[in-house]
């Protein structure tokens, strides 16, 4: 429908009815000329067709919305042992700093109200751009995992019906050299063993597979250095 209101005064409106999700979807035409309304309006008519044929979302959840649920399906993960908390803690930073953030060119406040109807695979395509642009000093291997988190976002939002596609491509990063840190130092590993045989580590609340999971690190780091795996730099 191409309309006007007493609100709009002489600009046209355009309205259409998007069935899937049972609201309309309202705009404004941007012309007072009946004709030029009329073509826009097919336009617009078209192209909201051609999405819904695409099983594209046209309203969805805002941004915001969507990694909150993402979140609580992560934390329910977390409950079940199948990721550790400080997993869920770096999910949580990346898709809340980064994720958002570019959504908003920088400004979170923006980026969560982008609805997932708007989005698209090419939106994220140049992120290692925006990465590199807002911190000179990233590390590759840092961005690949960020982009990889964001995948695992857009897998479970399309298998929930949420967004119209299960993943974007990014900028290939080939990454030769992960980067290592050099050897403990004797200070550095009784440091380690502390906090590992601290009453935190394995004596805290978590599930029993969290626990032997800790137990696990903390022989494994102890066998490593007392069979001279490691060599340790004085």
């Amino acid at each position: 429908m191409v309309y006007r209101t007493h609100a709009s005064g002489d600009v046209w409106q355009f309205r259409t009815w998007i069935a899937p999700e049972k609201k309309y979807v309202r705009k404004t035409l941007k012309t007072r000329d009946l004709t030029s309304a009329i073509e826009r309006g097919k336009k617009l008519y078209l192209e909201y067709e051609h999405n819904v044929r695409s099983g594209k979302k046209i309203f969805g959840l805002t941004a915001r919305e969507l990694v909150d649920q993402f979140l609580t399906y992560q934390q329910d993960r977390v409950n079940a042992g199948r990721i550790t908390q400080g997993r869920y803690s770096t999910i949580k930073t990346q898709l809340n700093r980064h994720f958002i953030g570019l959504l908003g060119n920088g400004n979170s406040s923006e980026g969560e109200k982008v609805r997932t109807g708007e989005l698209e695979p090419a939106m994220f395509y140049d992120f290692a751009l925006y990465r590199r642009k807002n911190n000179p000093d990233v590390q590759d291997v840092t961005i690949r995992n960020e982009e990889t988190t964001f995948n695992a976002l857009f897998k479970w939002a399309n298998r929930n019906g949420l967004t119209h596609f299960n993943r974007v491509d990014f900028e290939e990063i080939k990454i030769e050299d992960v980067g290592r840190r050099d050897t403990f130092t004797f200070d550095e590993y009784r440091q380690l063993i502390l906090a590992l045989s601290g009453p935190k580590w394995e004596k805290g609340e978590m599930s029993e597979k969290e626990r032997e999971h800790r137990k696990f690190i903390h022989r494994f780091i102890v066998i490593m250095a007392h069979t001279f795996f490691a060599v340790w730099r004085t």
